[in-house]
């Protein structure tokens, strides 16, 4: 089997795959993949009844814009029926307008009779979830600063040492940052119209 026919299997496998799961699920599929994706969807036009949606990602990098373009080029309008197609641009500079971080993107968009067949929305870049990382946050934390708060309000009260304080206030505010970048992905979801996951609890906590 050549490489071209094997990478085109192993598209079609994880298709089966996401139909397999009663829940539905997500096919994720890297750059190098995007052209055997596109065979896949020309070929299977009228059979994907699982596929619901397709969210093209992209970041502010010319050569990520140029390979989303080339991907919209090959499966817009043919293989996707309208709304059905959305763009994620992500890592958006916050002092910079999306339509000059993603100059090529809206050229082409523009240039394109795409009206009502793309949903673009825009992912700000934030470090938050580096941060979340650096400071060791549990799951609950992420999703609830809560306990974090208690945690400062708590040794600030008893007189805690600076640095201590200093070390927990930069805890505090990277747990805070995933709060705030939480409630960005809600709206991103919402522009998108994608399923919500339910919310992650702390198991412990019941």
């Amino acid at each position: 089997m050549d490489t071209l026919a094997r990478s085109q299997d192993e598209t079609g496998e994880s298709y089966c795959a996401l139909m397999a799961s009663p829940n539905g699920g997500l096919l994720d599929v890297s750059p190098d993949r995007h052209p055997d994706l596109t065979t896949f969807l020309e070929e299977r036009k009228d059979t994907l009844l699982e596929l619901a949606s397709l969210v093209v990602i992209v970041s502010p990098d010319g050569e990520a814009q140029g390979r989303a373009i080339a991907l919209l080029d090959a499966i817009v309008p043919f293989s996707l029926e309208p709304g059905q197609c959305s763009l994620l641009l992500v890592d958006c500079p916050r002092n910079m307008p999306p339509e000059s971080a993603f100059g090529e993107i809206h050229a082409y968009l523009r240039d394109k009779p795409l009206d009502g067949l793309i949903v673009p929305a825009v992912m700000p870049a934030s470090r938050a979830f580096e941060e979340a990382q650096v400071h060791k946050l549990s799951v609950s934390a992420l999703v609830n600063a809560t306990d974090i708060e208690g945690e400062f309000r708590a040794a600030r009260e008893k007189g805690a040492g600076e640095k201590k304080l200093q070390n927990l206030g930069r805890r505090l505010m990277a747990a805070r940052a995933v709060v705030a970048a939480a409630r960005e992905f809600e709206r991103v979801y919402d522009a998108l119209g994608l399923p919500r996951t339910k919310r992650i609890v702390d198991a412990s906590a019941s």
